[in-house]
């Protein structure tokens, strides 16, 4: 792996660190790389927060639990820097399918301490309410039978 020097302002101290690491690992044999994240995500919050400036926005994140560990600190980084701003995040994921041991967990966990990050936890309609929402939705009354299958 090939590591390089941060190309974001960094504090002199930290840099020198960073080119002390780099010499030792490159006199390792190691090739290390180093793409500057933090980078990459503030252009992205930018983005957002200047186009929020015009209009608000609502960003929508469907089936959450599917993301991948560098999205999810995506996700961590634009609640913090966009908590200021006009936009609205939304995300939806299956609890079931979060293990104690997943990224997504430990998102969940940085992200409950956040002020402004509310979890709404929504539960399966009732088979029921089923039948209610389909009459309601479609202006027709299904039978138990189609109900009981779409349950």
């Amino acid at each position: 792996m090939v590591v390089n020097p941060p190309d974001h302002p960094v504090a002199s101290g930290d840099q020198t660190v960073a080119r002390a690491l780099i010499g030792a690992l490159r006199h390792a044999g190691h090739a290390v790389e180093i793409v500057s994240r933090f980078r990459t995500f503030d252009a992205i919050a930018q983005f957002l927060a200047n186009a929020a400036r015009r209009v608000p926005l609502v960003l929508i994140i469907d089936n959450l639990h599917w993301a991948d560990a560098p999205s999810l600190s995506l996700l961590e980084f634009l609640s913090r820097e966009l908590a200021r701003s006009r936009v609205l995040i939304i995300c939806t994921f299956r609890d079931v399918e979060v293990s104690r041991r997943s990224s997504l967990a430990g998102s969940l966990g940085e992200l409950s301490r956040e002020t402004g990050v509310d979890r709404i936890r929504l539960n399966g309609l009732p088979e029921s309410s089923i039948g209610e929402l389909a009459e309601r939705a479609l202006g027709i009354k299904l039978q138990g039978r189609a109900v009981g299958a779409i349950y």
